[in-house]
């Protein structure tokens, strides 16, 4: 049976200061995430790359990603996650820093593969030290941190069709500096608060960790949820990965800042389910596996009407829809294996997230790929399907 976490968890005011630090973390983090999206449509030209290959930063990214999870789940619940953290955000703003100055193609996919383990570091750990700080409030604390995320997301497009996309390499250079002032305010905050955030990890009994592992791998509601994130993965990260290029050959006249915002529009609608999800107590008892399921169904029949409606409006409507009715996918998935096995969230974290972000890498390359040989059309119905079968995933988890 998944143990019980027996400390006690009166931590709202010793911590707060460190929380709202990694709330502020995820919201850069996801700024990051969504760069690449944001300016696919410059990177491909400067680069003289075609449809079949527009997708290889991104898949770079999240393997990447993958990589990083892989190696630090062995250790991921013995190491104090703020470490872990702040090591993750200073490769991050490095990694960014030299992206942005002009690199042969080759070096610049190797940049993306560093980079992306940054994205990897930092996105289950922050998931797993918020769970950790408040695993009596995880619906609720992980909810807000992806509505954090959505909220860097949304501004990221808005920013670089601003700036202007042409400028993307001077961009990636801002958004450095502005994760090497987060890594800065990290630090303080953890110093801050170090006492009462060092008490919490310090509590975590690493012996009952490794022993109820076995019983992490031999749950079958594990396998039903990590499935239901790949999925998830499939349908986000092709969405998030390729709607500007979408949008800017299916509607042509609507110019750069029409088409940026199909992203922003997107993390919009996620971003309101998901603050809402966290905000709102009533939302905190709607049962996770109906909202998985429910989510993920709907959204899937919204992406559709969507794209085969062919009119640029509806398909922003849909896409707002789409956001609002699986937004809280991630948040729940996490919360759900984190709560079953409150010893082991470094490990479920790590799980989930190596599905996700395979469903991240997979999506971006296949989509390039369906564009190339049989249109933009087809190529956007992959999320419509993958965040259906999301969806079905969710069914057989069972009650804990």
């Amino acid at each position: 049976m998944p143990d019980k976490r027996t400390r006690t968890t009166n931590k709202s005011t010793s911590t707060a200061k460190y929380t709202l630090a990694l709330y502020a973390g995820a919201m850069i983090f996801n700024m990051c995430v969504n760069l690449t999206g944001s300016v696919l449509n410059e990177i491909m030209g400067d680069y003289d790359i075609d449809l079949n290959n527009g997708g290889l930063m991104t898949f770079f990214q999240y393997i990447g990603g993958i990589a990083a999870i892989l190696i630090l789940s062995r250790f991921a619940d013995r190491f104090k996650k703020p470490v872990i953290l702040m090591i993750g955000l200073s490769v991050a703003a490095a990694s960014l820093l030299i992206i942005g100055g002009y690199q042969p193609f080759a070096f610049f996919m190797v940049l993306y593969l560093i980079f992306g383990a940054s994205l990897g570091i930092l996105d289950t750990n922050n998931n797993a030290a918020l769970t950790d700080l408040y695993p009596d409030k995880m619906n609720t604390v992980l909810s807000i941190l992806h509505g954090v995320c959505g909220i860097g997301a949304v501004m990221t497009p808005i920013i670089t069709a601003i700036a202007g996309t042409s400028n993307w390499k001077s961009i990636y250079q801002g958004v450095a500096i502005v994760v090497a002032i987060i890594v800065v305010l990290q630090i303080t905050m953890y110093f801050s608060d170090k006492k009462a955030v060092d008490r919490v990890y310090d509590s975590i009994d690493h012996n009952e960790s490794k022993a109820s592992s076995k019983a992490f791998f031999a749950d079958k509601n594990i396998w039903f949820a990590t499935f239901s994130m790949l999925f998830f993965g499939l349908s986000q990260g092709g969405l998030i990965t390729w709607i500007v290029k979408y949008n800017t050959d299916v509607f042509p006249s609507i110019g750069s800042f029409g088409w940026a915002m199909g992203l922003s529009i997107y993390w919009l609608g996620a971003t309101v389910c998901r603050l809402c999800m966290g905000l709102i107590p009533i939302f905190d008892k709607w049962d996770s596996r109906r909202i998985i399921v429910l989510g993920g169904l709907l959204a899937g029949v919204s992406l559709c009407a969507g794209v085969l409606s062919g009119n640029y409006y509806i398909f922003m409507v849909c896409v707002f829809l789409y956001g609002i009715l699986n937004g809280a996918t991630i948040p729940r998935i996490v919360a759900l294996m984190n709560g079953w096995y409150p010893k082991n969230t470094g490990l479920s974290s790590s799980l989930s997230f190596t599905a996700l972000y395979s469903g991240f890498a997979i999506a971006a390359l296949t989509m390039g790929i369906l564009a190339a040989a049989f249109g933009m059309t087809v190529m956007m119905l992959l999320p419509v399907i993958a965040t259906v079968l999301s969806g079905v995933a969710a069914i057989p988890i069972s009650k804990k």
